[in-house]
């Protein structure tokens, strides 16, 4: 039955949600800039996809989202075929072409399995080339303060700034050996807690990220994939125009950087 669980919840997630109006033609999509999500919860908290979906849409992009994502999983776990998951990523890998595939990994292991990340990621390369994609890289954010990790790996980072420093540096040297792009979520994160203190982006849990947490990422996906400023977008969700409009300001900063 657990196993059925599982399966069942995957089914849920893998879901196929593109972005056009009820009279779009066939023709539309086909002209839309294809993205693929590969990830975990930090993606599929709060209906990122709706979000990022919402705000390309807002801002007149044409775009068709899938995501393919497992709470807990790894990115080494979603390149192999004998994982369910990464059964389904390899069929939409070679099955579909793709513009974009965002790869997102389990939230500590940039920090206290890096060997794995890169393997991950350098497994999952080839077939995202074959897929005439360009490989995107979201960067985590570090724990919020008072997260139990920062006192079980005390010997390993000192802090939160520390904990996004080795995330970023991680990032680059991927960045750097496979031509893939960094989206600095984590950056975003960080800046923004450090000018917008009063903003909650990350939940009680410290580690999940609140709605405005979620729009922030969106931002700055947004930012990195069109190479161009969030600020202005209109689509706001829950948040007021004034969070909104601070929301979109820090990621255009932390993509500028």
């Amino acid at each position: 039955m657990k196993k059925i669980a599982v399966l069942l919840s995957i089914v849920l997630l893998l879901c196929s949600t593109p972005v056009l109006p009820a009279n779009a033609a066939d023709s539309k999509m086909e002209q839309s800039v294809r993205i693929l999500f590969i990830g975990n919860s930090y993606t599929y908290y709060n209906d990122f996809c709706d979000i990022f979906q919402n705000l390309c849409q807002s801002a007149g992009k044409l775009v068709y989202v899938r995501q393919a994502v497992q709470g807990r999983h790894s990115l080494l776990q979603a390149s192999r075929t004998s994982d369910p998951l990464g059964r389904y990523i390899r069929q939409l890998l070679t099955t579909q072409k793709w513009d974009y595939v965002v790869l997102q990994e389990r939230h500590n292991f940039p920090v206290l399995k890096p060997a794995r990340t890169k393997a991950g990621v350098k497994a999952l390369e080839p077939y995202i080339k074959a897929a005439g994609a360009k490989m995107i890289l979201y960067q985590n954010w570090a724990p919020a303060k008072g997260h139990k990790e920062y006192r079980k790996f005390s010997n390993r980072v000192s802090g939160r700034a520390d904990y996004q420093l080795k995330i970023n540096r991680l990032f680059s040297e991927i960045a750097s050996e496979t031509g893939a792009k960094v989206a600095p979520v984590g950056t975003a994160f960080f800046q923004c807690q450090g000018t917008f203190s009063k903003i909650r982006l990350i939940r009680r849990d410290r580690s999940h990220p609140t709605w405005a947490g979620s729009y922030l990422a969106a931002c700055v996906m947004y930012a990195t994939l069109f190479e161009t400023s969030p600020e202005g977008i209109s689509y706001r969700g829950n948040l007021t125009a004034t969070k909104a409009a601070k929301l979109q300001k820090m990621a255009a900063l932390a993509t500028a950087s």
